[in-house]
């Protein structure tokens, strides 16, 4: 039987988002599974959207953004998660799904895709420069809790 093809959908329901936690779960481990649903619910209210890249129905790679605009930049889609399967990489799902993400900015006129990554992700730094994505900043933060 063949594969079917892959597609990328939004997560809008609470089974769509709760089947999401594992796959959001390895790049962001401090997540709680019974608190997800409700997480990414508040997020959505603020214009969070999480996608869901499937093939036969599975998400194998996934992808939260914001569009966003401020002073510096204008109107651009913020890319707030991408993860992809671990033992599904090296088969362009993260391409697929930052290839996507261009074109809905373009729908909605905006003037660029922005992302920050961690300093330890060589991997994804290379997907990124790959994908035409330059280093534009520093990135800095003052934590508030302990």
């Amino acid at each position: 039987m063949s594969a079917k093809p892959t597609v990328i959908v939004e997560a809008c329901s609470v089974d769509e988002v709760n089947r999401c936690y594992p796959l959001m779960n390895i790049l962001r481990p401090r997540l709680i599974e019974s608190e997800f649903s409700d997480q990414v619910s508040r997020q959505q209210k603020q214009g969070y959207h999480l996608m869901m890249l499937q093939e036969d129905d599975i998400p194998v790679s996934l992808l939260g953004y914001r569009l966003v605009e401020n002073l510096i930049i204008g109107k651009f889609l913020y890319v707030d998660d991408l993860v992809t399967d671990p033992d599904l990489k090296q088969r362009g799902y993260a391409s697929q799904l930052l290839n996507w993400t261009v074109e809905v900015a373009k729908q909605h006129d905006c003037c660029a895709v922005q992302l920050d990554s961690g300093f330890e992700n060589a991997d994804a730094h290379r997907l990124y420069l790959n994908q035409g994505f330059q280093l534009s900043a520093h990135h800095l933060r003052k934590s508030l809790r302990n």
